[in-house]
């Protein structure tokens, strides 16, 4: 009888136990704002000599669930249609990092995406806008892409979408460097090893998805906290705090004087859009900060138009409804690409020399040397 009742009692609390877990999971899902889900097969990568990975061309693939579509050139596609280089359409080419690639939004929810559909929108605009930006580039691995593949599509405009982060990288890897990519063509740091096991990736999917464990996690985090951030973290916290040293400009600065150069050989306008950081935008005073200061500074004595972020987001009195879920460091959704967008398009329509040369009949046929 003893035994039964323990047995009896260890099943009531087991059940209360599972219960209250329930409760609380569904309680928590009103409050707790989860993390985005990462959802395999992810963008995978090949390896490069100088830029130590490259997309993969002609694949499909998610980006934190969200479809992303790589054409056979190794741009991504603005939406479900491919697209041919071979005409002599007019050109933008949009050149950055994840912000223009567009991590964790769809094909059409990207800028260059969605600033191809407002231009064509406009009477007589038929522009192709090319998205040659690629997760963890720097202006490094940006300049040889657009040498080597950029200019190859003739643009009339380059864009680069410049973010905080793009100084890093500032060069080829060592010799002996540990690989950037496992053997599945992922990012080592994201530990994503393509598994092919059904029921792990799903018990997996669940832990990442609940809002109780995840909130257990985040006050063990507050408890215990890391005794030492990763590196990236502390330039992240620096940046916050003072902007960025004069070392890491002097990379920016040789990229754009660079880009400058490029496009009077190849007859491109260039424009910049400075992407706003979620740490510094959605603060007040935020324009003011050390970043987006150096960032006006360096951009206004090299001559080169831009568009401020930090500023049109002050403008737009936006927040964090504009960033994904992500934490600090967050990339934007898909309203924020849309504010992008529309600002970028609003300066062309105000740059008639720039716009002439995207209307139809200014575009540079590939085959002509």
């Amino acid at each position: 009888m003893k035994n039964r009742r323990i047995a009896g009692n260890a099943v009531a609390l087991l059940i209360g136990l599972v219960l209250a877990s329930i409760a609380g999971e569904l309680v928590l899902r009103g409050f707790v704002t989860l993390p985005l889900d990462r959802v395999e097969p992810e963008v995978r990568y090949q390896p490069h000599p100088l830029r130590r990975f490259t997309l993969i061309p002609d694949q499909r693939a998610n980006t934190y669930g969200a479809p992303v579509s790589v054409d056979h050139y190794g741009f991504r596609l603005n939406g479900s249609q491919g697209r041919s280089l071979e005409s002599a359409a007019p050109r933008l080419l949009a050149l950055g990092d994840s912000f223009t690639f567009g991590l964790g939004v769809r094909d059409e929810e990207t800028w260059p995406a969605q600033l191809e559909t407002t231009l064509n929108r406009a009477q007589g605009m038929q522009v192709e806008v090319i998205n040659a930006g690629t997760i963890s580039y720097g202006v490094f691995q940006e300049m040889d892409l657009l040498r080597t593949a950029g200019l190859r599509v003739k643009p009339s405009v380059v864009v680069h979408g410049l973010y905080w982060n793009d100084f890093m990288n500032a060069g080829p890897p060592d010799a002996g460097a540990a690989p950037a990519l496992n053997a599945d063509g992922y990012f080592v740091w994201d530990q994503l090893d393509g598994d092919d096991n059904s029921i792990r990736r799903t018990l997996g999917s669940f832990v990442r998805r609940s809002a109780l464990l995840f909130s257990l996690r985040q006050a063990v985090s507050v408890i215990r906290p890391q005794q030492q951030s990763s590196s990236y973290a502390q330039s992240y916290d620096a940046l916050l705090d003072h902007g960025l040293t004069p070392d890491d400009w002097e990379h920016v600065e040789n990229f754009y004087r660079e880009l400058l150069s490029l496009g009077r050989e190849n007859s491109f306008d260039v424009l910049v859009v400075v992407m706003p950081v979620n740490g510094i935008a959605c603060t007040a005073g935020a324009v003011n900060r050390a970043y987006p200061r150096e960032a006006r500074r360096l951009l206004e004595s090299l001559q080169i138009p831009f568009i401020d972020g930090f500023r049109l987001w002050s403008e737009k009195a936006c927040g964090k409804e504009t960033f994904l879920p992500q934490g600090p460091d967050a990339h934007l959704n898909q309203l924020g690409y849309q504010l992008i967008a529309e600002a970028v398009a609003d300066w062309l329509f105000q740059s008639p020399t720039v716009l002439a040369r995207m209307r139809p009949g200014n575009g540079r046929d590939l085959q002509q040397p």
